[in-house]
């Protein structure tokens, strides 16, 4: 016995070991639907929608057929699986088959695949390496970004706790997001500018806590002080705060305005 396949993988045709066709052709509905199997295998148990990838369809009288696809059972009467995904994320519901089923399928039970679409599970996975070598590559960033403003860093720490030998440096710690060093609550003035100041990889602020926002704006800083060094950086910030104050200042705005909390009305969280 010869089964032949459509192009979607669903078996359109038997023929004996003569090449005679033995029966009529067959068809089915994009969940996998027929009003006839073919007659392929022994018992109730039967090559059709899907046959060519070895989906087989279980059949009774009086009874649904169900396909095995892989680890569940797929029932081609409501388009669903019977039981729960068992990979998380694997399709965006627990007992969804694809919802494009003429380019999607889910062979295995585990995982929809779909070359049209961005929302099957390869594409989610690809996605999250994507996301992770992103990651990687910022932290990395940060990091030697850290190393080089270290200097800077450790300089301006202690002139900040020098300063205020009874209280008043703020309160300081590590921020992950950007791997810097935030001394919160300081009192106002003197290293403090505005509302607040970053040397190197230190951002000392008179201001609460941080937001990611304010934090990704003050590590456009902590770059501007890597990239150029100390010297060059703190002169040139100096002049062009001179000659342009506040929101006009080409490091300001190459830093972020919105994020740094320099538009009027400021954001919230500012």
């Amino acid at each position: 016995m010869w089964s032949y396949p459509n192009v979607h993988g669903d078996v359109a045709a038997v023929c004996d070991g003569a090449g005679v066709k033995q029966g009529a052709t067959l068809s089915y509905d994009p969940y996998g639907n027929t009003t006839a199997l073919p007659d392929n295998s022994d018992g109730n148990w039967d090559y059709g929608w899907l046959g060519q990838h070895t989906k087989g369809t279980e059949h009774a009288a009086g009874l649904s057929s169900v396909i095995e696809m892989g680890a569940r059972i797929y029932d081609p009467n409501t388009g669903r699986f019977m039981a729960v995904d068992p990979v998380e994320g694997g399709t965006p519901n627990d007992y969804l088959y694809p919802s494009d089923p003429v380019n999607g399928r889910d062979l295995t039970g585990l995982c929809s695949i779909n070359p049209f679409s961005d929302d099957d599970c390869y594409s989610k996975a690809a996605k999250k390496v994507v996301s992770a070598v992103k990651t990687v590559r910022r932290k990395t960033h940060q990091t030697l970004r850290f190393i080089a403003n270290a200097p800077t860093t450790v300089t301006f720490l202690a002139m900040n706790h020098l300063a205020h030998p009874t209280g008043g440096a703020g309160h300081c710690g590590m921020n992950w997001q950007e791997i810097m060093i935030v001394c919160h609550s300081a009192e106002k003035g003197g290293l403090v500018q505005g509302g607040g100041t970053t040397y190197g990889s230190l951002f000392i602020t008179s201001g609460g806590p941080p937001d990611s926002r304010l934090m990704a704006h003050e590590g456009k800083h902590a770059d501007q002080w890597s990239f150029l060094g100390p010297a060059l950086f703190a002169s040139a910030y100096i002049l062009t705060s001179a000659v342009a104050p506040g929101d006009g200042n080409p490091f300001e705005k190459l830093a972020g305005l919105y994020d740094g909390c320099y538009t009027t009305p400021p954001r919230q969280g500012c």
